[in-house]
């Protein structure tokens, strides 16, 4: 019994370090109001969270590789209102198994009188190389990047880097 329970230990912790993460950056002399997100398999982003500078989230994987996902990226002011438009980031295997998944960037749009003005940027590393880059679009409200055929594995390192092309004026 004791040298079962050791070796579950081992391959918990095993798995454990060994697991797929996702960290948030932001250029937070930029952004007014902090950036949040929620997103399915994705430990910790249940529901709309603050992403903490450089906080690792586990991804859940299942047996086939990383869970399928799609975060919800949005910032909103102290009244409510929506401070950024809002953005999506999702990854997607069909093919069940070969590791290579198809990425979609988001940072959405405002082109309406109402919405949200600043601009943003989302750029998408894995594993230290850059696979895509999405900004604002003033024109449309939704203009995905798509990224096909990037590695994507249960040890991957998912770093999202939220970036603003032109500072806010300060009055």
């Amino acid at each position: 019994m004791k040298k079962l329970l050791i070796t579950l230990l081992g391959l918990a912790s095993a798995s454990f370090s060994s697991a797929a993460t996702i960290a948030f950056y932001q250029e937070s002399a930029h952004f007014e109001n902090k950036i949040k997100a929620t997103g399915p398999g994705i430990d910790g982003l249940g529901k709309l969270t603050d992403l903490p500078e450089g906080k690792e989230f586990n991804i859940q994987t299942v047996h086939q590789g990383v869970v399928n996902s799609t975060l919800a990226i949005s910032s909103f002011k102290p009244n409510g209102q929506p401070y950024l438009s809002s953005g999506a980031l999702s990854w997607r295997n069909e093919d069940k198994g070969d590791n290579s998944y198809e990425f979609d960037i988001s940072a959405g749009g405002n082109p309406g009188e109402y919405d949200p003005t600043t601009v943003y940027c989302i750029n998408v590393s894995v594993d230290g190389h850059e696979i895509g880059k999405n900004c604002t679009n003033s024109k449309v409200y939704w203009d995905p990047t798509i990224v096909v055929n990037q590695k994507f594995t249960a040890n991957s390192k998912v770093k999202v880097y939220f970036t603003n092309p032109t500072p806010p004026v300060s009055n």
